[in-house]
């Protein structure tokens, strides 16, 4: 795999490697910000996806790209049939919450769509990162423990052959460390089985599995969409102008 980035993860000791843009911390692309006095990262595309790239051109192929599709449209189905869901059950208004969070997400879509360059994006969708978990190597593994994830919405497509576990578990508590409550539901694992939620606001975990587990995990950032609804694309264009450099780039307006 010495075509994309791997990401460390001790604490989940399994391969993480990554696809698509970030705007996590670091030394480089950045921007003076005189609002705020500072420097702020500008969106980057990892180093092993910049346009031109073969992970670039593969994950562009059309194959991948139909994949990407049926993706983006259990995303679409599970935020308007949820929302119809929650409307007509928003008795006390105790349902508003996940109402406006999905009337917000769906608005987010339509920003990344119109306002998120292509090469921060996979593909053409809406999504502004892809994570493989694992790859196609047997493997007796202990499991995923409980945790959040940190993106906006998420699409896990899983694949495989296990002789026995490697589900995805979920539990009613509000923290992974502190409360992560009780286990009310087990989805065990479906080669090519698609699961979509708010994976940032549900517990979750995988339970340990002997066989071949992959995972690919769709989403997009906040951070990603923050930066262009707060300062638009200059800053962006001007780093995609000078071919995406990997280092010591640094805009002084």
């Amino acid at each position: 795999m010495k075509h994309v980035t791997c990401m460390d993860n001790n604490k989940r000791d399994i391969e993480n490697y990554l696809f698509g843009s970030t705007c996590f911390g670091g030394t480089s692309p950045l921007y003076y910000d005189e609002d705020k006095p500072g420097y702020r990262m500008i969106p980057r595309p990892y180093i092993h996806y910049k346009p031109g790239s073969i992970v670039y051109k593969i994950l562009n192929d059309q194959q991948f790209q139909d994949l990407i599709k049926v993706c983006e449209l259990e995303v679409m189905n599970f935020l308007y049939e949820s929302l119809i869901y929650y409307t007509k059950h928003n008795m006390n208004n105790d349902t508003l919450p996940i109402i406006n969070e999905i009337k917000l997400t769906l608005k987010l879509i339509n920003f990344i769509k119109e306002n998120v360059p292509l090469p921060l994006r996979i593909g053409n969708s809406f999504f502004t990162q892809m994570v493989l978990i694992g790859n196609d190597e047997y493997r007796k593994h202990t499991g995923i423990p409980c945790h959040l994830d940190k993106d906006r919405i998420t699409c896990i497509v899983n694949f495989g052959d296990v002789k026995k576990g490697g589900s995805t578990m979920f539990y009613d508590g509000l923290d992974d460390k502190s409360d992560i409550g009780k286990l009310v539901r087990e989805v065990k694992l479906s080669h090519g089985r698609i699961q979509v939620g708010f994976f940032s606001k549900v517990v979750h975990s995988v339970s340990a599995w002997e066989g071949n587990r992959m995972t690919l995990n769709f989403n997009f950032k906040d951070d990603i969409i923050n930066h262009f609804m707060n300062v638009g694309s200059l800053f962006y264009n001007e780093f995609e102008y000078h071919n995406f450099p990997s280092s010591d780039f640094i805009i002084h307006l």
